[in-house]
């Protein structure tokens, strides 16, 4: 077999070289992964993808993820995919619990970049049917520290590494997305499901001490008693998502308005759309602001003394600047709030759940916001999901009010019509970011909402619009589906 290295860290290089040179053709990837002209992957069997530490780093995740799609984008129909994550993903469980493959992540917000180019590659197996692994490693430690001891609970002997990585390589698979988890085994961590999955066993093991009864999980209680805010920054609030949002924020005490563009250029553009809001610059006390959400600082400066951030940003179409705007732009809004102590943000974003089967819930009904995310293939909307999950996960550890507001289509009633049954007005959208802004309480830190009118088919849940928001659209879609 061809079987190409790709980021894989240098402590796993040597061993893996000799374990496979001798039986494969192997090759070390030595182009720019970020690069979206670079085909990776377009001459091998296998691609071993190994990722940075996990950590939160930015540029550690934009590889990561950026990584993980550009890969994907060079894999033949035949390639088989090796994801090298880890083990740290569980970090938010007590070390009591025997967590195996069936346990959900529960990563930490400062080791996001395993995390997120795990969701990725999930995604993207599905999108082109590729046969992937994903081996979630514990840390990899050299066999004279494993020896010398004492070996700690999460140690995992070097030349087991490996061995698990060449068992992955050589083991055939039908496709789809499979984590195995690669550990000692041994009492301080529950072997899973690796000798099933991949035909592997640890050889190097010390003998388990048990542990007191573990703490249940922590549950995800909900919020009370928040604050409605009354200094409110806007990001990418340049397009007309933004302008419904001013409009219908414009009588609170202060609106920062922000966007990478002044808003002479903006309010200058044609209507997106008949009918669609233009930006204005907003009068005084509020302030128009140049802050582009791929720059850390400005983001933070802009959150100076606000009570409540709004993420409009959005990229649609520019393969780097998608998932530098819709991902690392929500992580340095998430990382503004904490810096400047502001408790609460309004998160946007597009649905993810209007693609086709296999990788959609098109065909299903009822859906809600809480459905599990199927982003489908392009590019905004995986990265969007890749942002939505960061809040996710900073919300959940910090107790930040972040709820999620998804939209699809919109209208103007008597002017247009809906295009797509997930729609809503221009008007109620403004109307649903104010609601979201001011909600008083939450039943978890980050829910999620389709922002839709209600309409006579079944296929998308308001129940978390009206339950969780208590918003009921004003503009109706009802002639829409008329005969």
């Amino acid at each position: 077999m061809r079987v190409l290295l790709v980021d894989v860290p240098d402590i796993l290089l040597p061993g893996l070289r000799k374990a496979l040179g001798g039986r494969h053709e192997l090759a070390v990837a030595d182009d720019e992964l970020t690069d979206p002209a670079a085909r990776h992957a377009r001459d091998h069997d296998v691609v071993v993808h190994g990722l940075p530490t996990p950590s939160s780093d930015a540029d550690a995740i934009l590889r990561a993820t950026l990584g993980t799609w550009h890969l994907f984008g060079s894999l033949t129909g035949r390639t088989r995919y090796v994801l090298l994550s880890s083990m740290r993903q569980f970090a938010g469980y007590d070390d009591g619990w025997a967590i195996d493959e069936s346990w959900g992540p529960r990563p930490d917000a400062e080791e996001l970049s395993s995390h997120l180019a795990e969701l990725l590659s999930r995604e993207q197996s599905r999108r082109f049917d590729v046969a992937t692994w994903v081996l979630r490693l514990d840390t990899v430690v050299p066999a004279d520290a494993f020896a010398a001891g004492p070996v700690q609970p999460d140690w995992l002997h070097i030349d087991d590494a490996v061995s698990a990585i060449v068992a992955a390589i050589e083991r055939e698979a039908d496709r789809g997305w499979r984590p195995v988890h690669v550990v000692r085994g041994d009492g301080a961590r529950p072997l899973g499901r690796a000798g099933e999955l991949i035909g592997w066993q640890p050889a190097h093991t010390r003998t388990g001490t048990g542990h007191d009864q573990p703490a249940w999980p922590r549950t995800l209680g909900g919020l009370t008693d928040l604050v409605v805010p009354r200094r409110i920054t806007l990001y990418g609030a340049g397009g007309p998502l933004g302008a419904a949002a001013v409009r219908a924020m414009i009588n609170r005490p202060f609106l920062r308005v922000t966007d990478a563009e002044p808003v002479a250029r903006t309010s200058a553009r044609a209507p997106q759309a008949p009918g669609a809001p233009v930006p204005t610059p907003v009068p005084p006390p509020h302030e128009d602001l140049v802050v582009d959400v791929t720059d850390p600082e400005a983001v933070r400066r802009a959150a100076v003394d606000a009570d409540c951030l709004v993420n409009l940003s959005v990229m649609r179409y520019d393969p780097i600047k998608a998932f530098t705007v819709n991902m690392l732009g929500a992580l340095h809004v998430v990382r503004a709030a904490l810096a400047e102590g502001v408790p609460r943000i309004v998160h946007t974003g597009p649905t993810q759940s209007d693609g086709e089967f296999p990788y959609g819930h098109l065909e299903d009904r009822d859906v809600s916001g809480s459905a599990p995310q199927r982003p489908g293939s392009w590019i905004y909307i995986n990265a969007k999901m890749l942002g939505q999950e960061i809040v996710r996960v900073f919300a959940n550890q910090y107790g930040l009010a972040a709820p999620v507001v998804l939209f699809c289509q919109f209208f103007v009633p008597g002017l247009t019509r809906p295009a797509h049954p997930f729609s809503l007005s221009w008007a109620d959208t403004g109307r649903v970011l104010a609601t979201a802004s001011d909600i008083t309480s939450l039943p978890e830190p980050s829910p999620v909402v389709n922002a839709l009118a209600p309409s006579p088919h079944d296929s998308w849940s308001t129940r978390e619009l009206e339950q969780v928001l208590g918003f009921v659209a004003s503009d109706r879609a009802d002639e829409s589906w008329y005969r």
